[in-house]
This record gives structure tokens, sequence and C-alpha cells, in this order.
């Protein structure tokens, strides 16, 4: 991620704040953690784990193993499987980077994946649009890195286990499913869990939030995007990162990832904000009837600068209120109204819930500001005796009728 360059900084008229209601962005993917102080316990989370494992696999070529089968019926977020399966938790390890002892002598300790999946009748494991998985990572004073450095224990001693799931619309419900999790696992009693759960432990370390939007208006929305990247770019201070892949089969259509987006109006953060246009692959191929033939918009908490502090859960309604407005106030600027979303089988689309944001005003004073800054820099460039640049640009754009960036680095170099 770059640093944008000093000459392009200036100065962008501060935006207006007004209230308006639009359709709320469905909550999408989510992910929180939390340490268990559990090490003074028979058996801590972690190393109840590590046993099932050797219990449920005992070797890696083997791998996955079933830790559990589940009953819907038992967790009401779940929702039936497909006819012909059940559903169960699958168990999986890796290295960690962490474990004990020093140079030939290191020996690593594993962290473990707990993922639901469905399972049809010939034991084929399927992943399907409710997701929960659980990574469970040792937390013991005596690990070290390979190079026997300390590993940093910040929440204390015992199990930290992140869940990541989808389709969660509240903090609660993310930190009920890892403990539904590892009830239904390791068949512990969730009062001790409370009760060794370290509550400054509990930290978010995702979310998002997007619509869905019909494909006709995917190029108001990308340059919409653009124009967001610029002006951020444009109003210093900013790390930013921006992706453009047009191609035409592509998955990934825009991806701007930035620091500073209380420069447009948004509220401040300690995180970055990505925001993404995305379609499904092979999109190209899919009736236009089809949700999946259409793209969505989407915003996400896009992790800290440096040593800064993830978000504790009970900031997820902050979080997710700043990642909708992001959404919606993008949107809203391309032209896409509440009639262009789409439903599909997790959300409503035009039927959505309306909700209320604070929307930034005064876009067009700055996105004035900046091209009247940028045709500062081409005057001041044209007159410069020793570049021919300049003309080259402008005269493949007036032949062109207009030039992609492909073209002019085609044509110009």
């Amino acid at each position: 991620m770059s640093s944008t360059p000093d000459a392009t900084i200036g100065t962008l008229p501060d935006p207006r704040l007004e209230d308006r209601i639009a359709a709320r962005p469905a909550a999408h993917g989510a992910a929180a953690q939390a340490v268990f102080n559990d090490v003074g316990r028979d058996l801590a989370v972690y190393s109840a784990v590590h046993q099932l494992w050797y219990d449920v696999v005992g070797d890696r070529d083997e791998e996955p193993g079933i830790a559990a089968a589940v009953d819907h019926d038992d967790l009401p977020w779940l929702d039936a499987p497909t006819p012909g399966r059940d559903w169960v938790v699958k168990l999986s390890s890796s290295r960690w980077k962490a474990g004990t002892g020093t140079g030939d002598d290191y020996s690593a300790y594993y962290k473990y994946d707990l993922t639901l999946r469905e399972r049809d009748e010939d034991g084929d494991l399927y992943k399907t649009g409710k997701a929960c998985s659980l990574r469970v990572i040792p937390q013991f004073a005596d690990l070290n890195y390979k190079d026997g450095s300390d590993l940093t224990l910040q929440y204390g001693e015992g199990s930290l286990v992140r869940c990541s799931t989808t389709w969660a619309d509240s903090a609660e419900e993310i930190e009920g499913r890892m403990l539904d999790i590892l009830e239904v696992v390791l068949d512990v009693d969730r009062g001790r869990l409370l009760e060794d759960r370290e509550h400054d432990s509990r930290r978010l370390t995702k979310a998002e939030a997007h619509h869905r939007f019909d494909i006709g208006w995917k190029r108001q929305v990308i340059e919409v995007m653009d124009q967001t990247r610029d002006l951020i770019a444009f109003g210093g201070m900013s790390e930013i990162e921006a992706h453009q892949y047009r191609l035409r089969e592509g998955y990934l259509e825009a991806l701007l990832d930035a620091d500073r987006w209380h420069l447009l109006g948004f509220e401040r953060t300690s995180y970055d904000i990505e925001l993404k246009c995305y379609q499904n692959a092979g999109w190209t191929e899919i009736p236009r009837e089809d949700p999946a033939h259409h793209p969505k918009l989407e915003a996400s908490f896009a992790g800290v600068d440096g040593d800064g502090a993830l978000p504790h859960v009970d900031e997820w309604d902050k979080v997710m209120s700043v990642l909708r407005s992001v959404v919606s106030a993008h949107l809203e600027w391309a032209g896409v109204g509440r009639e262009e979303l789409v439903a599909d089988d997790f959300q409503p689309g035009p039927a959505s819930p309306e909700y209320r944001y604070r929307h930034p005003n005064g876009r067009r004073e700055q996105l004035r500001e900046r091209y009247e800054a940028v045709g500062t820099e081409i005057h001041r460039e044209a007159l410069k005796a020793n570049t021919q640049a300049v003309y080259d640009i402008l005269r493949v754009v007036a032949t062109e009728s207009g030039a992609s960036y492909d073209t002019l680095e085609e044509r110009t170099g």
C-alpha cells in the first residue's frame, strides 16, 4: 500500500451531513475472537480440541475428520440441511507460528479448525451459504517463536478462539455461534466458557455490509468508486490502495482500500475500510433472472493500522453503521435506488428494511475542487519546455473522443 504523493495533495471542501432514509445494507461475513483463560482447568479448550483431533483423525494424511454431527433443531440459527445431507463439523489442523524449543529442537504447535459442512450419504462434504468455522489457537506461557523470542499473550494464558460466520446481524449472534459449536463438539458447559472468557479479548476481526444491485448500474457504481479513490488521494494523509480489474469475465470489478474515509464525510475510524464491487465468477453464463448474475457493492472492515486495537464486540453497531453508510452513499451517488436492488436467498433486496444514515453532501463541490486542481497541474506541465507527454495524451483523448488509461498507456507509454 503506497502513500499519496505530496504533489497531489490538496484541500477538499468540508462535506455537509444530512440524515437520509435508505434500504439497509445486509450484514454478510463477520468474525470475532475471544481468549478463554482456562489454563487452570483440567482440560483447556485448546487441549480438548487437540485431544479430539487424535481421537477422530490421528494422522494428518487422513484429514479432515468429523468432530461431531449437528442437529439443526438444536441451533436456531441453522437451517435444515439440503435433502439427503446432514450437518457435521469437520476438524483439520495446520502448523502455527509458535511452539517450544529452538533451532533443531524446535517443535511447532498446531492450530485447529472446526468447520460447519453438509455431508451426503457418500461422506462428501459441501460448503453452503450459511457458514460457521472456529479456529482454536494455543495461548500458553511456555510457547515461543522458532528464533527463541517469546510469544506475547495479550489477554493471558488459555485458548484463543476465532469464529467466522455469515449472515449474523449482531455481535451476540457471532459469539453465540462460537459457544454453540464449542458446546456441540466438546460437550463443554456454556457457563464455564462464559466464566473463562476474558472480556477485553472479545474483538471483531471482520465485518461486512452489502447490497446486490442490477447489473445495468455497474458502470455507474464503478465510476463513483473511481471518483472516491481520486478524492481520498487528493485529500492527502492517506494510505490508499486501489485496483481495477475490468476483465469481462472477471469476479472482482473494482476494489478500494483506504484509511481516510472521513475526508468524504464518513465517520473517522481507527481501521481501514475496503469497498469493492464484485460478482460471481462466470456471471456471463448465468441467466439475468438469476440473482447471481448481478453484482454486489460491499464495504468491509479491513483491519487496523500498526499496533492499533481491533474494535471490541461492543462496537459492532458502530462499525456496521459506518460500513452501511459507505454502501448507501455510493449507491445514491451512482443513482441506484431501492427499485434497482436485487434480492437473493439470503437478503430481500428492494424489500430491505429502512434505516437512517448520515449522508455526506457536497460531493459535487469536492469533485470540482479536485478537477480544477488537475487542470492546474496539466497546464503547469504543458508549459514545461522539456516535455511532449501532455500533448501526446491530449492528442489521443481528442482523436479517440475520450480514452481509457489502458489506451493512453498503449499510445503514449
